[in-house]
């Protein structure tokens, strides 16, 4: 367990990193710097992905930790897990935009809000907004 949880501790770094690069990205192409293609497109997928991992990951390791110390975890992590999940909800609403007009402002919104969500979450569980 103690691997899955250094693990899912470390990967938030990159997840930090491509979010910040993906907001980047798309605050590049909203103003026109830059053209919104398939190659900026990879930003979001990635990062949607590697929250994707550290969902599975997480789920993995709240089930553990409520199979080792019992259900009363449950109220320690739950606010972690639903801001977690909101985040995911939110990243992959961008999925859903993928043929909209304003595909990049929506792209980006979501992709802010997440992340935002995300910040929110590693508070919940460390005290510190960045763990």
């Amino acid at each position: 367990m103690s691997y899955i949880t250094l693990l899912h501790s470390n990967i938030r770094w990159a997840l930090i990193a491509v979010a910040l690069t993906t907001v980047v990205i798309y605050i590049l192409c909203s103003v026109k710097i830059i053209r919104h293609s398939r190659f900026t497109r990879l930003y979001s997928v990635a990062f949607a992905g590697i929250l994707d991992l550290q969902t599975v990951l997480g789920i993995t390791l709240l089930t553990l930790k409520i199979l080792n110390t019992g259900p009363s975890y449950i109220r320690f992590a739950l606010p972690h897990t639903i801001s977690m999940l909101l985040a995911v909800a939110t990243a992959h609403m961008a999925a859903r935009w993928s043929k909209s007009p304003d595909k990049v402002v929506r792209t980006l919104i979501a992709t802010l809000a997440a992340s935002l969500l995300i910040l929110s979450g590693i508070r919940e569980i460390t005290g510190q907004w960045l763990g």
